[in-house]
């Protein structure tokens, strides 16, 4: 197969949480294909798109430039940095599990 304006590369996810990226099964993998590129995909949750990046979860033309921008700009990086801090001193187990409790009992009740 001959490929004119495409090229082969290895594709695959980013670390697992658990582990360190040099003991990675997947990461490793990517290396050991020996590609002239790697292709990583990365999850995220809704909550990170829209307090972190600011941006409607389904613009990934948009989510896209402002990764681009976080990792070229270290303002805006600072800036996302700070963000976030603020955003996490407000998270709290408590409040998630006072929503949860009436959740819980209404099953329990049937």
């Amino acid at each position: 197969m001959v490929f004119r304006n495409a090229r082969i590369v290895a594709f695959g996810s980013t670390r697992h949480a658990k582990n360190k990226v040099d003991k990675d099964p997947n990461i490793r993998a990517l290396l050991e294909a020996e590609t002239p590129a790697v292709s990583l995909f990365g999850k995220s949750w809704i909550l990170h798109v829209r307090n972190a990046l600011k941006v409607d979860f389904w613009d990934v033309d948009k989510m896209a430039s402002q990764i681009v921008a976080i990792l070229e700009l270290p303002e805006l990086r600072r800036t996302i940095i700070e963000r976030a801090r603020e955003e996490i001193r407000h998270i709290h187990w408590d409040a998630a599990a006072e929503k949860l409790v009436p959740v819980y009992e209404s099953v329990l009740r049937g």
